[in-house]
């Protein structure tokens, strides 16, 4: 399912949009930066098209949307306005908001005003907006980092000018000179760009702003960041309240010299149900440790927003178990004739499981995957198999399953968990706390199983 159209919010502008994966998935739009920046193909990397339901669009005055770069009837108030046409035109009755930058920005107004619209918050980049959040940025705090980026930035503002360069670089910008407004509007991309990742060369700069409709952006935040954003000084964080147990998962780069992490670290410290991951990168989405985080949290909220339980499996259960486990061994590379030798190994019986614990993972009614284990001795505790479905594998419900289990046990204080596992699980399991204390040979001559243990 795709389509690229245009949605008219009033009598100047229409929104572009894109909207594209399962309409049966789980409803999420993305919200993108700047202000002015509008999206890309590449922003739709998070999204699993089978699993998410997304709609992408450009606001206002941004990307593809018409007129471009017009700063008529565009408020931070007609955005808000523009997300409910959007979930309205969708049909989309509550939504996961995905958002780094100014889009984090956007995203926590939302959740603000219409709380009972969103399922769940996806966060990069925390900006609220406020004073305190541009300060860094707009008035320097950059140069004690990167003092030969911020002393270009600086070089066309008149000494008079200095204690505010970044609003003078706002009013170069609306001037009605274009030749000037384009000089500081490609200047102050630049400043963004040399900032924007821990790493990035003049050249990746250069390129990057030959081939980007700079101008149209700047002139959109420019606009914006002289009217305050259209909203009172710290209004987020003197709302969070309002946002109550909604979900919030917040990645944030510790090194962005965009938006400071403690502006992130407040936020998250004003929310109920928050989790914040600070990670080794700058400000940009597509660093990597950014990414990886953001796809992950995304897929393990779904696991909330989807029907998923983890069930006493039941004798009935065992054929389709056995067809977890043989179909998820063979995901590992290794050959029918392989499994085939493995058989009675990889066979749940009903015996089985009546007499070791087992409990299988149901998503969607469907069971995707399963855990036993049972007492060794009074000293141990053995975990057996635990094994997802090949289309469920790197989804976080190993780590599901494993949080599960510890909870079954965690009354067993001092105890020992011990496993053999199969060479493809043991960083997995490294992952976890356990460490391999010895190997067990395997049916396949020359190879060992790694025997590892934890205690509780």
């Amino acid at each position: 399912m795709k389509a690229k159209k245009y949605l008219k919010v009033d009598d100047t502008h229409q929104i572009y949009y894109e909207h594209f994966g399962n309409a049966k998935g789980v409803n999420v739009l993305f919200l993108h930066g700047g202000p002015g920046l509008g999206f890309s193909e590449k922003d739709k990397i998070f999204f699993d098209p089978e699993k998410f339901n997304v709609v992408l669009f450009d606001q206002r005055g941004a990307g593809r949307s018409e007129p471009l770069a017009s700063i008529e009837q565009n408020t931070i108030h007609h955005l808000i306005g523009d997300i409910t046409r959007l979930l309205d035109y969708f049909e989309m009755k509550k939504v996961i908001l995905f958002g780094g930058s100014w889009g984090s920005t956007l995203a926590l107004l939302y959740a603000i005003e219409y709380p009972n619209r969103v399922e769940a918050l996806v966060l990069r980049g925390v900006f609220t907006a406020s004073l305190q959040s541009r300060q860094h940025f707009e008035k320097g705090g950059t140069a004690t980092f990167f003092p030969e980026v911020w002393k270009r930035y600086t070089r066309l503002v008149p000494s008079n000018q200095r204690h505010r360069p970044t609003d003078y670089y706002f009013d170069q910008i609306l001037s009605s000179d274009t030749e000037v407004s384009k000089k500081f509007a490609y200047e102050l991309s630049y400043y963004g760009m040399s900032l924007s990742r821990k790493k990035v060369t003049a050249e990746e700069i250069e390129n990057a702003l030959a081939n980007f409709d700079y101008y149209s952006e700047m002139i959109i935040m420019a606009y914006y960041s002289t009217n305050n954003f259209f909203i009172p000084d710290n209004y987020i964080e003197e709302n969070l309240d309002k946002i109550g147990s909604i979900p919030v998962r917040i990645v944030h780069g510790r090194y962005d010299m965009i938006c400071p992490p403690k502006i992130a670290v407040a936020v998250h410290e004003g929310l109920s149900n928050s989790v914040l991951y600070l990670v080794d990168a700058g400000h940009a989405s597509r660093e990597k440790e950014i990414k990886e985080r953001l796809i992950l949290e995304l897929n393990k909220l779904v696991m909330n927003v989807s029907e998923v339980n983890i069930e006493k499996a039941l004798t009935v259960d065992h054929s389709t178990l056995s067809t977890v486990t043989k179909l998820s061994k063979a995901y590992w590379g290794y050959s029918a004739e392989q499994i085939k030798k493995w058989d009675v190994d990889l066979t749940i019986t009903p015996e089985y499981i009546e007499t070791h614990e087992v409990y299988k993972l149901v998503v969607e009614k469907q069971i995707v995957g399963f855990y036993t284990y049972f007492f060794k001795d009074e000293n141990y505790i053995k975990l057996g198999y635990l094994f997802i479905h090949p289309d469920h594998i790197r989804k976080g419900y190993g780590k599901l399953l494993m949080n599960d289990f510890w909870k079954r046990i965690s009354q067993e204080k001092g105890k020992k968990v011990t496993l053999d596992a199969d060479p493809n699980a043991e960083k997995f399991y490294e992952g976890l706390g356990f460490e391999v204390v010895g190997q067990l040979p395997s049916s396949i001559e020359g190879r060992f199983l790694p025997i590892m243990e934890k205690m509780i």
